[in-house]
């Protein structure tokens, strides 16, 4: 009795990946490639990270000013 660790779909597109880059045999790194095709890429950078935190304050800010503008305005009136 076999396992299959692939779906069919998976072995088709492994089978395309080999055939497109003229391989004879499909090894290792193919078939990782066309796995890491298929699940996409779902790592999140350092960059991306830093993109998303400074967003997030940006928004809480512009939250904090809608919402407490005029105590804002009026603290800022008795400091200056």
């Amino acid at each position: 009795m076999h396992f299959c660790l692939f779906s069919s779909d998976t072995l088709i597109s492994t089978l395309l990946g080999g055939f497109s880059l003229e391989e004879s045999r499909i090894g290792k790194k193919i078939i990782r490639e066309v796995i890491k095709d298929l699940e996409g890429d779902t790592k999140v950078g350092k960059k991306n990270i830093w993109k998303i935190i400074i967003l997030l304050l940006l928004i809480m800010a512009a939250i904090v000013a809608v919402f407490l503008h005029k105590q804002i305005f009026s603290i800022w009136q008795l400091l200056f």
